[in-house]
């Protein structure tokens, strides 16, 4: 019913904003804040992409400011008073044109014309289709449960098009910019690059787009390289035991029907949250034929220790002598990540995280 209804209210406003006249292209802001930052300096900060294009200040009386410019939609603006490490207040605010109203505090609030509402809307209909993914799957003590697959791709799909929707009404304005960020990491090359070509040159260009496609790319270069790898034979590499005796993989393959190799560190915490769901599968899958090799990619013998001790696991630890050659030879660019090695020492999975694991050696173990 929500959905309906939150649908039904972006249909009216994007038709709305589309039978509106033309304004005039100057914002005006009128801010509020309590009265005890009398005599404080607020400050308006114009962007692109992470540079700060401009900045406008002025002095807070009786518990209010203004700001009046010209429209910019293409980008957030930022409003913000205070110094760290003293208390700061901000807001992120879009420079549409007419009557924005802003109200600084711990949680600050921003009414704008008609983009202002939109972007809410869009961060409540984005928050409200992540938790209905969230019902097809659960984690419970480091375990995934009741995994529904045809319900998980149904309700990542109606994620991903409402995003494209979303996309395409805003091409050209922050609203777009924002969602292209997250469909570029969801959806295929081609249908990337098509969205792509829905920007005008001057969004095309913007410092934010291009980065987010040098990513993409950076990423399908990776993926590419990955699938090179499925069903060929794994890099051997000399490892660092704890007693500082010298290893190589080859040392534990073919001891196990399957070896999943854990890539990690003492300063990542994604790959200590993935401890949990990695002793969980270990404990459930190692009498069925299931090793695991944690290789640290840290640089601090010290610190990676104090890990071990802080972290205990009962699989084997050990250190990468050469992590620059390890990282290129599997196309890893972050941690945590595994692949799933057989006794032959084929690689059968590859870019692996823990609380994945369990979905994917169940069906060869099973």
């Amino acid at each position: 019913m929500r959905k309906t209804i939150e649908g039904l209210f972006l249909g009216i406003l994007f038709l709305f904003i589309g039978c509106l006249p033309k304004q005039a292209d100057e914002y005006y802001i009128k801010g509020t804040i309590s009265k005890e930052h009398d005599g404080e300096m607020v400050m308006l900060f114009m962007l692109l992409g992470d540079s700060i294009v401009s900045v406008d200040t002025t002095i807070i009386k009786k518990g209010a400011f203004k700001f009046h410019g010209k429209e910019n939609i293409r980008d957030f603006s930022v409003i913000t008073t205070g110094n760290f490490p003293d208390r700061v207040l901000s807001a992120e605010v879009i420079l549409e044109s007419g009557k924005i109203s802003v109200h600084l505090d711990s949680v600050s609030v921003v009414l704008g014309a008609l983009l202002q509402p939109l972007y809410e809307s869009y961060i409540d209909s984005l928050t409200f289709l992540y938790k209905e993914l969230e019902k097809t799957y659960q984690i419970i003590n480091g375990k995934v449960e009741h995994i529904n697959d045809s319900a998980m791709n149904k309700a990542h799909a109606e994620l991903t098009n409402y995003v494209l929707r979303v996309l395409r009404n805003n091409a050209n304005n922050v609203i777009g910019k924002r969602a292209f960020d997250y469909y570029a990491y969801t959806a295929s090359d081609e249908e990337v690059y098509n969205v792509y070509e829905l920007f005008d040159e001057t969004t095309k260009s913007n410092p934010d787009i291009i980065s987010t496609l040098d990513d993409r790319m950076k990423a399908s270069g990776e993926r590419v390289e990955r699938e090179k790898m499925l069903n060929s034979v794994f890099q051997d590499f000399e490892l660092i035991a704890t007693d500082g005796t010298i290893k190589r993989i080859s040392d534990y393959v073919g001891k196990s029907k399957y070896l999943f190799i854990d890539f990690w560190a003492s300063w990542c915490g994604p790959c200590i949250a993935d401890f949990p769901y990695l002793v969980d599968v270990y404990s459930t899958y190692q009498e069925k034929g299931l090793e695991i090799l944690g290789i640290s990619f840290d640089s601090s013998e010290t610190a990676w220790k104090k890990a071990l001790e802080t972290h205990y696991v009962s699989w084997e630890m050990v250190m990468a002598k050469n992590e620059k050659e390890m990282r290129n030879a599997y196309a890893i660019s972050g941690i945590p990540y595994g692949i799933l090695l057989d006794d032959k020492g084929c690689i059968v999975e590859i870019g692996l995280i823990g609380s994945f694991l369990p979905l994917v050696i169940k069906k060869y173990l099973n």
